[in-house]
């Protein structure tokens, strides 16, 4: 039974999220597995392009590294480019955070409420 009421609570916070006027959160909700397989996938480049630019060729390989050791790019540009994808993927990844917490930590709270409070039925969203 007590299951049945946690499932109740998650319909109602669903259907609260997305029948909410708040373009915000709309956005999240529509999007958030698009975030999360751009943050996946930012990571998998920056990984590949850290394990494909660090080498001997150049020396020292932590001090002297280049884009895909290629002479056309500089440690600079090597820099900027792993920069602006890390940044990229923290803000697809914080995306998903934030839709996270929108959609659990009410329910948490009103597990907690329930538990502090039995007697207080009316403490739904």
């Amino acid at each position: 039974m007590e299951s049945g009421e946690d499932l109740i609570e998650i319909c109602k916070n669903e259907f609260w999220l997305k029948s909410s006027n708040n373009k915000l959160l709309t956005f999240f909700g529509q999007y958030v597995k698009l975030f999360k397989d751009l943050a996946f996938l930012f990571t998998l480049i920056i990984n590949l392009i850290i394990f494909l630019s660090f080498g001997n060729k150049y020396g020292d390989r932590m001090l002297n590294y280049q884009l895909f050791m290629m002479d056309d790019y500089s440690k600079k540009d090597t820099q900027r480019l792993l920069t602006i994808m890390g940044l990229i993927m923290t803000v697809c990844s914080n995306f998903v955070l934030a839709f996270f917490l929108l959609k659990n930590v009410p329910l948490i709270i009103s597990k907690s409420w329930k538990k502090k409070n039995p007697k207080d039925e009316e403490n739904t969203f």
